[in-house]
């Protein structure tokens, strides 16, 4: 599995046979990538929309979609979070969180190895890295609307204690999973 941010929050997790888009505005650059899906995180993104082989999700329910299977979760009064099952792997990709999940919320959810979260939300850097251990998650992905430069990004990774984060183009996961959790920060790829 590769993920890869591209075009401000947008992210691209790719498997071995099929991808998916989270949010983002660029059709055309999400049909080019081959993405089976593409999910919406918030309410009235789907303005962008095409006729395509592109399957659009824009809220919560149960997916299945080229062989990835797909659960959204509203996470927020106009918020979706999706859990993307492929290459045995299961991912957790939220544009941002601005309040608490709640138990029952993270127990809906489950178990994740991977978590992707934008930290420009109300929740608090400490919070955020709370919920990727009660969730399990062997890699966490902080995403923002600035990157490296926001003031939000800088305060996570300090939180974390990985202030001098090495920025990846993008992570492949093959093999086995780290011990543990291992915060990764990606650029934004053109």
């Amino acid at each position: 599995m590769e993920i890869r941010l591209f075009n401000k929050q947008q992210i691209l997790i790719k498997g071995k046979k099929s991808a998916v888009v989270v949010d983002g505005d660029d059709y055309g650059k999400i049909a080019k990538i081959g993405g089976k899906a593409w999910l919406l995180t918030e309410d009235g993104w789907n303005k962008w929309v095409k006729q395509s082989e592109t399957v659009l999700i824009n809220g919560p329910g149960e997916y299945e979609v080229g062989g990835i299977e797909i659960m959204g979760t509203k996470i927020g009064d106009d918020r979706t979070g999706y859990v993307v099952g492929m290459d045995g792997l299961t991912v957790f990709a939220c544009k941002q969180l601005d309040e608490e999940l709640s138990e029952k919320k993270i127990e809906k959810i489950g178990g994740v190895d991977i978590m992707i979260v934008g930290i420009d939300g109300e929740l608090a850097a400490k919070k955020v890295l709370d919920l990727a251990k009660k969730m399990g998650a062997n890699y966490l992905i902080p995403t923002s609307k600035e990157a490296e430069s926001s003031s939000k990004m800088k305060a996570f990774l300090d939180e974390a204690d990985c202030e001098n984060q090495e920025w990846l183009e993008s992570i492949k996961i093959e093999g086995e999973l780290p011990e543990g959790m291992e915060v990764v920060c990606l650029k934004i790829s053109a």
